[in-house]
């Protein structure tokens, strides 16, 4: 039910046209994906574990990789055309209207209902057309910024410089790390004792016949 959820009723009757299988086809490799993970996870990822001196040694021994680049903390304001992104900067700049307010109002970021608030961005995860608004200081408001989207205006109300980040921060992303590579070694080892215990017969005469 949850898999089918992502479809509209016609839409995953196409789906299934498209891919040329029954719905009760469907339902068995469902199933049967299902019944492989559960049997991977049991059989392999549950016994593999990563030990806090082992997160700590891998931080101590590859610091270089764990900083934070610069960020800002960011007002947005979206909306269609240049002429309306006009009309809006010039009653920032005349201090006539709040930004959040105007955000509020008449911005078409998703983020409008919340005054424009983008939280904290980091330099490198924005488009290239925006990235000068890590140029700008604190209170300052950017030039109009036109792309693809709509016209853009942003206010930055805070800066971080760039740091390296802590253990703590860091203590996830090292553990996913260790715990996805220790996981994949250890598949890769069950799946060969496997293949070395099974009875496998090939048969090239049905083979040639597929090809």
């Amino acid at each position: 039910m949850e898999a089918k959820s992502g479809y509209e009723e016609e839409a995953f009757k196409k789906f299934l046209e498209i891919e040329n299988i029954s719905p009760k086809e469907w339902e068995n490799d469902l199933k049967n994906n299902l019944l492989v993970k559960l049997l991977v996870d049991k059989q392999v990822n549950n016994n593999v574990s990563v030990s806090e001196e082992e997160i700590q040694k891998y931080f101590k021994e590859h610091s270089e990789e764990f900083h934070k680049r610069k960020q800002v903390k960011a007002l947005h304001i979206m909306v269609e055309t240049e002429e309306e992104a006009l009309r809006i900067k010039k009653l920032l700049d005349s201090k006539e209207r709040d930004f959040v307010e105007l955000a509020r109002e008449l911005s078409l970021g998703p983020e409008g209902a919340e005054g424009g608030d983008l939280g904290y961005v980091e330099e490198g995860y924005m488009p290239p057309e925006l990235n000068e608004i890590f140029k700008l200081k604190k209170g300052e408001i950017s030039n109009i910024i036109r792309t693809p989207y709509g016209s853009h205006i942003f206010k930055v109300v805070d800066k971080r410089k760039d740091r390296k980040m802590s253990y703590d921060e860091s203590r996830k992303i090292i553990y996913d790390k260790l715990v996805r590579e220790r996981q994949d070694e250890a598949f890769h080892e069950w799946l060969l004792n496997l293949k070395e215990k099974a009875d496998i017969e090939i048969k090239n005469g049905i083979l040639a016949k597929i090809s």
